[in-house]
């Protein structure tokens, strides 16, 4: 789902191929709680995902495949590695992102500024994930931009209700809400490098002062705050695990969207949000929809 980190070296070795969605499903899930210079990366229009990792030996290269083996027996005993120049792979993800929309607004790649057509009276979010997971492509995100593009529409704009984006990635999340009105807006990021390009994707779009971000976790990002529209597109284990928090962080009459949830795993999430929320709020009600192999949960606060 995202990249840990990329390796200074003006030739590397790629090992890449593809899988089927549901291991990539729980090598995304693994990928979230685990250093790995592993990634998946994920063409929607072509419905196929493909494992990445770039490596500074041949030998580094199998090494790192039989460790992420010993994870997922079922992975293929024999990969390719195969040299590749610096800028092939630190360019590889733009193969991957292509512009979309939904009710008026389209996300497009910050290389397509200038050619990409925006119909008059709509607006247009550029934006350069780098190495943040983030683009729209994936459907997590999609769910989320679509859950904030509904709570738009029913609260007849965002002017005056906040937004807290909890694993903000590029800041795709918050810099769409910024766009429509929303304030204030706060995100955050264990990642700095996913910090740093949010700040960026901001004011690329001239977004300066509109969403701040910072870097730290869930407790130290929520804090005492409380927001309109809490979202937190970060897989299961984690929003389960910080299920209070982002509980608490919901105002009276507010939402909370949970994404980077298996669609097999919604109901085991939804579960155990469940009994927290019928303690902390007076009512509430829960939606979900599913895009691909994932799913959402929408809660509405009374």
């Amino acid at each position: 789902m995202f990249l840990i980190s990329y390796l200074d070296n003006p030739k590397m070795i790629e090992i890449r191929f593809s899988l089927d969605a549901e291991l990539a499903g729980r090598i995304d899930a693994w990928l979230a709680e685990n250093v790995s210079p592993w990634m998946t990366q994920e063409d929607v229009l072509l419905h196929v995902t493909d494992l990445m990792g770039y490596f500074e030996s041949n030998e580094e290269a199998l090494t790192a495949y039989a460790a992420l083996r010993s994870e997922f027996a079922e992975l293929p005993a024999q990969v390719n590695t195969r040299p590749v120049e610096d800028r092939d792979w630190k360019e590889a993800y733009k193969e991957h992102f292509h512009p979309w929309s939904a009710d008026g607004l389209h996300w497009v790649p910050t290389w397509e500024k200038g050619t990409y057509p925006v119909p008059e009276g709509e607006k247009a979010i550029y934006l350069d994930p780098g190495m943040a997971f983030g683009t729209g492509n994936h459907e997590t995100t999609r769910l989320c931009a679509l859950r904030i593009m509904q709570a738009y529409r029913d609260w007849s704009g965002g002017l005056g209700k906040s937004v807290l984006d909890c694993g903000c990635g590029s800041g795709i999340l918050a810099i769409s809400a910024a766009a429509l009105g929303f304030a204030p807006i706060k995100g955050f990021d264990i990642d700095p490098d996913s910090v740093e390009i949010a700040c960026e994707n901001r004011d690329v779009n001239g977004l300066q002062g509109k969403a701040e971000f910072a870097c730290c976790g869930i407790p130290e990002g929520i804090g005492n705050d409380q927001a309109d529209l809490v979202i937190a597109n970060i897989l299961s284990p984690v929003l389960k695990e910080f299920a209070s928090w982002l509980i608490g962080a919901v105002k009276p009459r507010g939402r909370m969207v949970l994404a980077g949830i298996l669609k097999e795993e919604a109901e085991d999430v939804r579960r155990h949000f469940f009994p927290i929320a019928d303690k902390a709020w007076e009512a509430f009600t829960v939606e979900s929809r599913v895009d691909g192999e994932w799913a959402d949960l929408l809660f509405i606060r009374g």
